[in-house]
């Protein structure tokens, strides 16, 4: 079924046929003359949402976007954990190795301090 469209200016132009006894023609254009302005409002309303709808979907399109290029590199930055795990790397492990490695800076301070005295 197919919807005949009507704008302001198809309101605005239709001509009745007067005939007695019939509406008073003042009324019946003060009437036309506000579904026009509704129209004019309607569509300006329209054109908003329209507008500010593709200005989300863009703002959406760019956000999943970025949601997959995060996700890449989430992906990348685990498979990097998983080779350091499968190298024998562990948090306590290099916490150990921090550890060793303070004390023999320590020793070498305290060697070279002594040796100065």
């Amino acid at each position: 079924m197919k919807l005949k469209k009507l704008d302001d200016s198809s309101i605005l132009k239709k001509d009745f046929n007067i005939s007695m006894p019939g509406y008073n023609t003042f009324e019946v254009d003060y009437f036309l003359d506000q579904i026009i302005e509704d129209y004019k409002y309607y569509n300006n309303y329209v054109e908003t949402l329209n507008f500010e709808n593709d200005t989300n979907l863009k703002i959406i399109e760019s956000l999943h976007q970025k949601i997959n290029k995060l996700e890449m590199n989430n992906k990348l930055l685990l498979e990097k954990l998983k080779d350091l795990d499968n190298l024998g790397y562990n948090n306590l492990e290099i916490i150990k190795r921090i550890n060793v490695l303070e004390e023999a800076l320590n020793q070498k301070i305290q060697t070279s301090s002594t040796d100065k005295t």
